[in-house]
């Protein structure tokens, strides 16, 4: 049986300046965390680093990943 998990990497809040970002998130809340959500076959530790090479990333992560947001089920 295949094992997934979700992970969440809060990004920098520079991210805001990329129009891109900003239409794409038009309800953010001002002082709230900006993140990115997905989910991977990987441990997440894993992943984020793959992101912040270059392999399958998302530019935002690439370019604004911070840390791996922690949190409970």
């Amino acid at each position: 049986m295949a094992h997934h998990s979700i992970y969440v990497i809060e990004l920098d809040k520079q991210v805001l300046q990329d129009p891109k970002f900003r239409a794409a998130n038009p309800d953010y809340v001002e002082g709230k965390p900006c993140a990115y959500v997905g989910v991977t076959g990987r441990s997440p530790e894993i992943r984020f680093e793959q992101h912040k090479r270059g392999y399958r990333s998302n530019q935002y992560v690439r370019r604004f990943g911070l840390w791996l947001r922690q949190f409970l089920l």
